[in-house]
C-alpha cells in the first residue's frame, strides 16, 4: 500500500464511502419529511412519540447501511476496479480488503442497530427488519446480482428509489400512535402516496439509466471477468439506447407531471421542472441516442438530475 499522510487516508476514506453520494441519501430524508410530508401534510410533527432525534437516528442507519454497501461492492470488485480505474482505485492502496470487509460490518451492525432504535420509537419494531433486508440485498447484490444482467440495475436502482418511502413509511407508523393526529392527516394521505409514489418511479427510471450507462463505462474490467452486463453482452450502443429508452419514460412522467402541474397552477414547480429539470432532460436523452454520445458526460448528468429533481421537494405546495 502507498505510504500516506492523515489527510489523505481521509481523503481516501470518504472517497471510498462515496460521500457525495450519501449527503445525496441524507439531504433526500431530510426534505421528505420537512419539505414533503410536513408540507401536505399541513405542519403533523409525526406524533410525539417521534422526534427529531429520532428520525436523526433513521437517517444515521440508512446512510451507514449505504456506506457499507460502498465498501463491500468495492470489496468484492477489487479485480475489476483495478482494470477500469487504474490508480484511481483505493482499496489496495491507501487501504487493505480486510478493513474495507470489517468496516462494512461495523458500518451495517451500527446501521441496524440505530434501525430498530427507530423502528421501536416509530412504533413499530418490524420495521427494523427492513433495514436487515437491506444489509442482506446490498451484499449478495456486491457478490452476484451486478454481474448478472439487467437484475443487478435494477435491484440498486430500487434501493435508491426507496428512500423517500422508507421516510413516509416511519412517519406514517409514527403517526398511528396518536388517533387524534392520525385521523387529522388521513385525508391528505391519498395526495402524498400520489407524491411519493412518482418520486419513487422518477428516482427508479433516472437510477437505472445512470446505472446502465456506468455498466457502459466499465465494459473493459466487466468482459475480462466474465460479468453478464448488458452492455458487455450487446453492446455499447445498444447500452446507451436502452438508457436512453429509461430517461424517456421520464420524460413522459414529467410531461404528465407538467400538464397537472400548470393545470392546478402550481407555477414555482412548473418553472422549477420545465427548465431545471425537464430541458437539461432532454438535451441528455439526445447525447445518449446519438452514435458515439459522451457516456461520462450522460452518467454525470443523471447524477446531477437526480439531485436536482430531490430539491424539487423545497417547491411542493399542494
Amino acid at each position: 500500500m502507498t505510504p500516506s499522510t492523515f489527510p489523505q487516508l481521509l481523503g481516501a476514506f470518504f472517497r471510498l464511502i462515496r460521500w457525495k453520494n450519501i449527503l445525496m441519501v441524507a439531504v433526500s430524508m431530510y426534505l421528505a419529511r420537512y419539505a414533503l410530508i410536513y408540507r401536505i401534510l399541513a405542519g403533523t410533527d409525526g406524533g410525539s412519540t417521534f422526534t427529531h432525534a429520532d428520525f436523526c437516528m433513521l437517517v444515521l442507519s440508512v446512510v451507514f447501511i449505504t456506506a457499507g454497501g460502498y465498501l463491500i461492492n468495492d470489496f468484492f470488485d477489487i479485480r475489476i476496479d483495478r482494470i477500469n480505474k487504474g490508480d484511481r482505485v483505493v482499496l489496495g492502496r491507501y487501504f487493505s480488503l480486510r478493513f474495507a470487509l470489517y468496516t462494512h460490518h461495523f458500518f451495517s451492525a451500527a446501521g441496524m442497530l440505530l434501525g430498530f432504535y427507530a423502528s421501536y420509537r416509530a412504533g413499530s419494531l418490524s420495521l427494523g427488519g427492513l433495514h436487515v433486508i437491506g444489509v442482506a440485498i446490498l451484499w449478495f447484490y456486491a457478490a452476484r446480482y451486478k454481474r448478472i444482467m439487467i437484475l443487478g440495475n435494477v435491484v440498486v436502482s430500487l434501493l435508491s428509489a426507496l428512500v423517500i418511502p422508507l421516510v413516509w413509511l416511519f412517519e406514517f407508523f409514527a403517526l398511528r400512535q396518536d388517533g387524534v393526529i392520525f385521523a387529522s392527516a388521513m385525508p391528505d394521505f391519498a395526495a402524498l402516496n400520489r407524491v411519493v409514489l412518482l418520486y419513487l418511479v422518477f428516482s427508479f427510471l433516472l437510477s437505472m439509466s445512470r446505472e446502465i450507462v456506468k455498466d457502459i463505462q466499465d465494459m473493459h474490467g466487466d468482459r475480462i471477468y466474465q460479468c453478464r452486463t448488458y452492455p458487455v453482452l450487446y453492446g455499447n450502443r445498444s447500452g446507451m439506447l436502452l438508457a436512453g429508452l429509461f430517461q424517456l419514460l421520464s420524460l413522459v412522467i414529467l410531461a404528465i407531471i407538467l400538464f397537472y402541474l400548470a393545470k392546478l397552477r402550481i407555477m414555482p414547480l412548473f418553472y422549477y421542472i420545465l427548465f431545471l429539470i425537464t430541458m437539461p432532460l432532454l438535451g441528455l436523452f439526445y447525447q445518449t441516442v446519438r452514435p458515439g454520445g459522451p457516456v461520462r458526460t450522460v452518467e454525470q448528468g443523471l447524477k446531477l438530475l437526480m439531485f436536482i429533481g430531490i430539491l424539487s421537494m423545497i417547491f411542493i405546495q399542494l
